[in-house]
């Protein structure tokens, strides 16, 4: 039958009994010493039974550690009157005190261990003023036999239940490295699903699962590829996968590396938003937003000339569309499955204004545009009206930055790109390379238009 006897009483009782026995039957032989025979008759039947009495009480009724040490402190006060009752006798005293405290101080640590000796001190003085106290060095040789045979049983005992521990700890530490590496390798490929806030936030266990939501003020992005439709029919599958996995790889990568929260994967379509779960200040996560989308367009065009590279002759091109406004933010779904994302009207109208965008454009929302029109060039573009909005939008393209955080301007269009630092430019050298660069590209373009005729009129 299983003990369901704590740990810690097992360990404190069980091994003590043999010790305690030994020390019975070193009472016994000091018995013919004795006038009063019946008073250490008595005294032996106890040590006898007591652990035993103890252990059977324990395992019965106590399951605490608090318990156990209480337990203990009557252990100790018994173990001082049995010392006194040998006279500390040396063997003997060796094989009492070894069997308490050795198991008091694996048991408890040092302070506990204080503890008994006091408890031991207050038995051994009961014993001093009720019975008087003479010290007996002189034992007969049983009394040396069995000594030394507790104190080696008790050693033995004890080491063998702690090896036995260090196995069963061993295999539950190794149980556990593996249900954690495991458990380590589900999380990694459950946190591929979801956004990497998301994520942090159920890791760190500050996402209630439950139907909470918010209201925040939002930027909403959605971005979606042109004509992907007619692309699906001329490629086949495999090769359209590694093409699709490819460019949201490419933009899920952007998203994260301005902050933004992946909402969703919609096929080639991409939806994003800034300002949950963290924020810093609308101005900034509508910057940070529409910074994305201009790198994300600056991406595509490196990624349209590896594609063609690779064989792919239809290049691919984006449409962008984004807004700012206060969106419902939360769990939506129902108790078997939950989708961390936002609703309202905002959302609807950048998804609409990525429909209404042409080839490579950035369109954004006039309250969008008022928070990034100090460090943006946009261009006013004439109201539209989409379905499920009752009011025309007021509609602005996104050309370029004005300039960046480091006062670093930037302009560029098809094929150029011109970086100025604002901080060390001097005006007289911008305009010579200016000149400089103009002149080289005018006589390539008339080199290239001189060039020599083979026999066939074809240009060599």
């Amino acid at each position: 039958m299983k003990s369901r006897t704590h740990p810690l009483i097992e360990l404190a009782y069980r091994p003590r009994v043999i010790a305690y026995l030994g020390t019975g039957a070193i009472i016994v032989s000091m018995i013919p010493t004795r006038v009063d025979t019946g008073w250490l008759l008595a005294l032996l039947f106890f040590s006898l039974i007591y652990p035993q009495l103890v252990y059977w009480t324990a395992s019965r009724w106590f399951n605490s550690r608090n318990t156990a040490v209480r337990i203990q402190y009557i252990d100790s006060v018994f173990a001082g009157i049995l010392c006194a009752a040998i006279h500390l006798a040396p063997l003997p005293l060796v094989s009492i005190i070894s069997a308490l405290f050795i198991s008091t101080m694996l048991l408890f640590g040092v302070a506990g261990c204080l503890s008994g000796c006091i408890w031991f001190s207050v038995g051994f003085a009961l014993y001093v003023v009720f019975e008087g106290f003479y010290f007996e060095p002189e034992v007969g040789l049983l009394t040396i036999i069995l000594s030394g045979s507790a104190v080696c049983i008790y050693g033995v005992t004890i080491s063998y239940i702690v090896y036995h521990w260090v196995l069963v700890s061993n295999a539950g530490l190794s149980r556990m490295r593996h249900h954690h590496d495991r458990l380590r390798g589900v999380t990694d490929q459950l946190s591929k699903y979801i956004s990497p806030q998301i994520y942090h936030r159920i890791s760190e266990d500050t996402l209630p699962a439950d139907f909470r939501t918010n209201r925040k003020k939002l930027t909403v992005f959605f971005s979606d590829v042109e004509d992907f439709t007619e692309l699906t029919d001329n490629m086949e599958a495999e090769g359209l996968t590694l093409l699709l996995n490819e460019y949201l790889d490419e933009m899920a990568q952007i998203v994260l590396q301005y902050g933004g929260t992946i909402d969703k994967f919609m096929g080639d379509g991409l939806m994003a938003f800034f300002g949950d779960p963290t924020t810093k200040g609308s101005h900034d996560d509508a910057f940070a937003c529409v910074s994305m989308a201009l790198q994300m367009r600056r991406r595509m065009v490196q990624l349209r000339k590896k594609w063609q590279e690779d064989g792919i002759a239809k290049p691919l091109h984006i449409r962008i569309g984004i807004n700012t406004g206060y969106c419902t933010v939360g769990n939506f779904g129902s108790e078997a499955r939950l989708d961390y994302t936002i609703i309202g009207s905002s959302v609807n109208i950048a998804s609409r204004l990525e429909g209404a965008a042409t080839r490579d454009e950035i369109l954004i929302s006039y309250e969008t545009y008022l928070l990034i029109k100090d460090r943006m060039f946009c261009e006013r573009k004439p109201e539209i009206r989409v379905k499920g909005i009752g009011r025309p939008i007021e509609v602005y393209e996104v050309k370029r930055l004005m300039v960046d955080q480091d006062g670093i301007f930037i302009r560029e269009s098809a094929g150029f790109r011109l970086t100025m630092d604002s901080g060390i430019v001097e005006p007289e050298k911008i305009y010579a390379v200016l000149q400089e660069t103009l002149a080289e590209t005018q006589r390539l373009q008339l080199l290239k238009s001189q060039q020599p005729l083979d026999g066939t009129g074809l240009s060599r």
